[in-house]
């Protein structure tokens, strides 16, 4: 690599710096665009499998969930790429590895994968440009956002209400114990910054955002001084810099590339705890409390100070013989730990929890008690160093380990990266462990109670604590149901026969939009099936495997799936091909005439016979279509009962 930390390039882009990362055998290229204040930063190393992401700072200012809703609405068409559903595209037509969109508390990040070149710079093109110049239509807004719809019920009076893809998914999530938890494991301790604020957006806030509210949004956030583009792989930095500034920096005059979006205020400490009672949907009649407490530690930016915390995490928490763990299942108070006790890093300011769920009625206080009571004992009688060594090894391997979870390991170089990269730090600050844990093992060195010292200053002698009870109500739901009816038959009144109409006439033109088809939809039309994407995973043998990624709370993901559908003359009439490896098809299969026999097969995985009609096999090919291959059997044509897929990286045979 001939790139020199100060180095101008001719793409207009300065060498901020370079080291070497030697801990993931690679080297880091920091680069920063003169024009826009875009930056990049490259993790070169020689893996064919390139990622890139472009990653915005987007901390919310309310709770009407428009990073969320944006997120939907940039893969909706651009400029260049006016597709209405760009993204299905994507997932189906190129040579992708991973696809993806993601939106976190305090940013949203839109990475993608290829180990071919061409494809590679394709995706960064499409993404790109949805997230520099999207079209943001009002249909888009309307189907990803929230719309009214008036209908009539069965009096026949007219009736208001609301609907929209993120409407409906945060509807789903608020109806549910543990997303409340989500919620107030944070909320709870950060009141006063943009933390206090649901980032996915709330369902009685997401009617109130515009569609003018959003396109303001994108034109403050999506700029690109408040870019960050993550890369990493073997194709030269240089190339991909070119790139990048010819296609979307160089546009950009001096000092019009927008502004960075002002980091996240830290939350003014408090003088003591605080309690909370919080009413919560109850899983069937089951209205037993979840209780936590919760402390606000250290900030992000302190990365050694948060691998610290991370052990320590891990020394009370991290297995079944973890002493605070332990302590609370075997005390009897509840039935199992709270599904948000640990450490969460995925603010600015972590943030610790530890408490039980299904708690006994009235017991809730003894939660509180009995947590600071281990937390004191331990403090005064030390943790063993076998425990210590455990949870240290434990962590290091967690953050060495190599492995494919859904999509590229550079995945997660990208979200250790953008942890303190978008509040402030370099790139690789938070990237490296080695440092860290050197930092760790010096203070343990010097203190052998270096770790009971974390337990007094972050959870003993902090007063910036929250104890939080979570209590389920089995009329919540009824109750939020009815409020909300009031709130639509309230709108209806006040609006006049003129806004009935716009409402009415907008809706209709909404489902137009949403139906009509893309002229990649209109193609496969001509053709004797119709490709689809499914969510569900149909009847996988039991020896096949499916590697789930930890993700984000909100994801733009499609699980894979394969099933097919046949006429009456036996022809193929609709597919859905995909793995289970996080690997995506290569395009729609083509059907060659004919009709199709079948045979018996024995499944790769599980050696049970399966009828077999077709084998579709997901590989490269110039047109970038799946090739149908007919099966024939000694036993001539008849027709199929079953269809078996094989996919390169699926262990298991499906039958549709």
């Amino acid at each position: 690599m001939n790139l020199k930390k100060g180095q101008k390039l001719d793409s207009g882009f300065t060498v901020v710096d370079v080291v070497d990362l030697r801990e993931i055998q690679a080297t880091g290229v920091w680069a920063r665009h003169d024009r826009c204040g875009a930056e990049v930063f490259h993790v070169v190393n020689d893996d064919s499998e390139n990622l890139f992401a472009f990653a915005f700072a987007t901390p919310p200012q309310d709770s009407t969930g428009v990073a969320h809703i944006l997120e939907h609405a940039v893969l909706c068409g651009s400029e260049n790429y006016p597709l209405k559903d760009a993204f299905i595209v994507l997932a189906q037509g190129s040579l992708q590895t991973f696809l993806n969109a993601m939106t976190y508390p305090d940013k949203t990040a839109y990475p993608a994968s290829s180990v071919n070149e061409h494809d590679y710079f394709n995706l960064m093109s499409v993404y790109g440009d949805a997230v520099f110049r999207p079209l943001l239509s009002r249909w888009s807004f309307m189907q990803e956002g929230h719309r009214f719809e008036i209908a009539r019920d069965e009096s026949g009076a007219e009736k208001l209400s609301v609907t929209g893809v993120v409407y409906n998914e945060m509807k789903g999530a608020y109806s549910s114990l543990n997303a409340y938890a989500d919620l107030w494991v944070t909320k709870s301790v950060l009141p006063d910054t943009a933390y206090d604020f649901d980032f996915g957006g709330s369902p009685d806030s997401i009617p109130d955002l515009t569609w003018e509210g959003l396109k303001d949004f994108h034109k403050k956030r999506y700029s690109p001084a408040n870019c960050r583009v993550f890369l990493a792989g073997n194709i030269p930095t240089e190339k991909q810099l070119d790139f990048l500034s010819a296609n979307y920096f160089s546009a950009f005059a001096q000092g019009e590339g927008g502004e960075a979006a002002p980091r996240v205020e830290s939350q003014p400490r408090w003088t003591a705890p605080v309690e909370r009672r919080i009413p919560c949907p109850s899983a069937g009649d089951d209205v037993k409390p979840t209780v936590f407490v919760s402390w606000l530690c250290t900030h992000v930016t302190d990365v050694a100070e948060s691998i610290a915390l991370s052990a320590l995490s891990s020394i009370l928490l991290g297995h079944d013989g973890s002493p605070l763990l332990k302590a609370l299942i075997e005390s009897g108070l509840g039935e199992d730990a709270s599904q948000v006790s640990g450490l969460d890093a995925s603010t600015a300011e972590a943030v610790f929890s530890a408490g039980l769920r299904g708690v006994r009625i009235g017991a809730e206080k003894e939660v509180e008690a009995l947590v600071l009571g281990e937390l004191r004992r331990l403090a005064d009688e030390g943790i063993p160093p076998k425990e210590i060594e455990a949870a240290l090894l434990a962590v290091e391997f967690s953050q060495r380990e190599i492995k494919r979870s859904g999509g590229p390991f550079s995945l997660v170089w990208m979200a250790r990266s953008l942890r303190a990269w978008m509040h402030g730090c370099k790139p690789w600050d938070s990237l490296l462990l080695e440092p860290s844990m050197e930092a760790i093992r010096r203070n343990l060195a010097g203190d052998s109670r270096y770790f009971e010292s974390l337990i007094r200053k972050y959870l003993l002698d902090n007063p910036h604590r929250a104890f939080v009870v979570m209590e389920p109500q089995t009329d919540f739901l009824s109750k939020q149901e009815a409020r909300l009816e009031e709130k639509m038959a309230g709108m209806l009144r006040g609006l006049s026969a003129e806004e009935k109409r716009s409402i009415i006439d907008m809706s209709a033109r909404s489902r137009k939009a949403r139906a009509r088809a893309t002229p990649w939809k209109r193609s496969l039309r001509s053709r004797t099936f119709r490709a689809r994407i499914s969510r569900r995973i149909r009847r996988p043998c039991r020896a096949a495997t499916r590697i789930s990624a930890a993700r984000p709370r909100f994801a733009t993901t499609f699980i894979p799936t394969a099933s097919a559908t046949w006429n009456s003359r036996s022809r193929l009439t609709s597919c859905r091909a995909r793995n289970t490896s996080g690997f995506r098809s290569s395009g729609a299969p083509r059907l060659r005439s004919g009709f199709p026999g079948w045979t018996t097969r024995r499944c790769r995985a599980c050696s049970r016979k399966q009828s077999a009609a077709l084998t579709f096999r997901c590989r490269p090919a110039p047109r970038r279509l799946i090739t149908a291959r007919r099966i024939r059997s000694a036993r001539g044509s008849s027709r199929p009962r079953a269809a078996r897929w094989t996919l390169p990286g699926a262990t298991g045979c499906f039958t549709a």
